[in-house]
């Protein structure tokens, strides 16, 4: 009995006992295989995720001038976006420098202080719309440099007006826009006049008063405003409007300045190409037609030396007394018609001298137009007016030559008018009537009137009327004064 009762003692201590081993192996987690399975692997073991780090990184901010910084930074991958911050020296707050968000690695702030500090934080946003900002660096603005120098500055002299030059002043820290330009009638007067856009290193000035000293200086302008020093001064005197009427008779010399009291020497040329169209009686010429292109060739080369005597004074004309020289000289390059030059010259020569005297008088009268008119005295068959018949090759002073001959004339007179049309260009128009070669000077019937356009190539039209016939006469002239220079 005792035997039976120790043998289920031990059966109950040994079940008790694996009871036990089995709720703390469950516990656990852990179940041991039987010894008849293979091991089955561990489950794997999940880390919790660390902190995101998306703050851009090597930030390099540089100044771009005076008013702009460029910014660059290192590529993150899951970014959406970037923001910029600024903050300028001396603020409390940083601003939002971008309007839009960024979508590369680079951005450039514009229209900065120049020569002021700067700091700036990059921002990651990512796609949830977190941001992870940079840490801060710091950039100053570059200074202003303002437009090179104007050189090789130059002020011209023109008829009426002063024309400037200059080159292409160097770029500063903006581009340059254009140039100012200063003037004065002194050199410490000079004020700004006008401004030329950059494209343009030349300036035409017409508003001036002629035999006026002006003075000029030049600067450099930028986009900005930013200016640069003033060119070395450049004075100038513009010449007056032409001294003279026309070019084959003396004038009162008359400008818009003075009548120049005293003695005047001006010079002169002229060459009457031909005839641009004409026509003829057939009873007075051995052959009778048309002139259309005919050539004359017929050169004037003079001086012409006047004293004024009287100048313009409301109500007087000016009155001056001259005396006038001429060499002739016909040429026969191009002339398909040698007749012209045998028929116009004596004894086969082709160079003449004309000379004579004058009397003259001017005076402006009413719609800014000129009167000028005089009286010729000429030395025979070398007067003044004597080279008319030069002409044309239907007439002549020579009793052996073919043509209507007509008289030497050693007296003449003359009317002219002058005006302006357009701004520094005028019309001249001269009626010259030789005296003794009319059998009615009052109401003559040999003539020559001459027409000119300032500035119009130096090329005239001039009107040739003589017994029978009337000539439309191509002409070039120019005239030009020697003494005094009124332009010192």
């Amino acid at each position: 009995m005792r035997k039976i009762h120790l043998i289920l003692m031990v059966l109950i201590s040994t079940a008790l006992f694996a009871s036990e081993r089995a709720v703390e192996k469950g516990a656990a987690g852990i179940t041991e295989p039987a010894a008849s399975e293979s091991a089955a692997p561990e489950a794997p073991v999940t880390e919790e995720p660390a902190e995101k780090n998306m703050a851009p990184k090597n930030i390099n901010a540089s100044p771009a001038g005076p008013d702009t910084v460029n910014l660059g930074w290192a590529k993150i991958e899951e970014a959406e976006h970037y923001n910029v911050y600024r903050l300028q020296n001396g603020q409390a707050d940083f601003i939002r420098a971008n309007t839009y968000p960024v979508k590369a690695e680079v951005f450039s702030d514009k229209e900065l202080v120049p020569g002021t500090e700067y700091f700036y934080v990059v921002e990651t946003v990512d796609r949830d719309g977190a941001g992870y900002r940079s840490a801060t660096v710091s950039v100053k603005t570059g200074n202003v440099n303002p437009p090179g120098n104007v050189a090789e500055f130059r002020a011209l002299q023109d008829i009426q007006s002063v024309r400037l030059r200059w080159s292409q002043a160097a770029k500063g820290s903006y581009d340059v826009s254009g140039y100012n330009i200063y003037r004065g009638m002194t050199e410490k007067a000079a004020a700004k006049y006008r401004f030329v856009p950059a494209h343009e290193l030349r300036f035409e000035d017409t508003d001036v008063e002629p035999a006026a000293r002006y003075f000029y200086r030049v600067s450099a302008v930028d986009i900005k405003g930013g200016e640069s020093k003033l060119s070395p001064v450049r004075a100038v005197v513009p010449f007056p409007a032409p001294r003279t009427g026309l070019i084959l008779t003396s004038t009162s010399y008359r400008n818009n300045i003075h009548d120049n009291f005293g003695l005047n020497v001006d010079m002169f040329f002229t060459y009457y190409i031909g005839v641009l169209f004409g026509a003829h009686d057939a009873n007075d010429y051995t052959d009778a037609g048309n002139d259309t292109i005919d050539k004359i060739g017929v050169w004037l080369l003079g001086v012409d030396l006047k004293g004024t005597v009287v100048e313009e004074r409301e109500p007087w004309p000016s009155l001056g007394l001259g005396f006038t020289y001429k060499i002739l000289l016909q040429d026969q390059i191009g002339s398909t018609d040698t007749r012209s030059v045998s028929q116009s010259f004596t004894a086969g020569s082709s160079l003449n001298k004309m000379y004579g005297f004058y009397l003259t008088a001017g005076k402006k009268i009413i719609f800014d137009t000129h009167l000028h008119l005089g009286y010729m005295l000429g030395m025979g068959s070398e007067a003044q007016t004597n080279f008319m018949p030069y002409l044309s090759k239907h007439i002549s002073i020579d009793e052996q030559s073919t043509g209507v001959r007509v008289k030497e004339a050693n007296n003449a007179y003359y009317i002219g008018l002058g005006r302006p049309l357009f701004d520094r260009m005028g019309i001249k128009v001269e009626y010259i009537v030789p005296w003794e070669a009319n059998e009615n000077p009052l109401i003559p019937d040999y003539y020559l009137i001459n027409t000119q356009i300032d500035r119009f190539m130096n090329f005239n039209i001039g009107y040739f009327h003589f017994p029978g016939g009337y000539s439309w006469l191509g002409y070039i002239n120019f005239r030009f004064t020697v003494f005094p220079n009124p332009y010192k």
